[in-house]
């Protein structure tokens, strides 16, 4: 799975992510890009509450949103980056 960055964020971007971090919730990576071993190009972010991490990924298939999130406690969920990444990886049109 290839994650290429999305740029530098506006200052829009800034205001969201402060008020996010007020309510215990804050993105911890900037959204990156990401492409399946099918070519689906989708979004992932990662973020942290209060006692749990995640990663959100996003991306259209055969016309339908697909929200994939992972979510754990701060010392386990690094264990399984490898395999969520090949979960998402795998994401594939159907009969492909």
């Amino acid at each position: 799975m290839e994650r290429e960055p999305r740029g530098t964020p506006g200052p829009d971007h800034h205001h969201h992510h402060d008020h996010r971090r007020r309510g215990g919730f804050h993105v911890t990576s900037g959204a990156s890009t990401f492409v399946t071993r099918d070519g689906l190009t989708g979004v992932l972010e990662t973020y942290a509450a209060e006692r749990t991490e995640g990663v959100i990924a996003a991306l259209v298939l055969e016309g339908q949103g697909l929200q994939i999130q992972a979510v754990g406690p701060p010392a386990q969920l690094p264990g399984y980056a490898s395999s969520i990444e090949d979960m998402i990886g795998s994401i594939a049109r159907s009969g492909s």
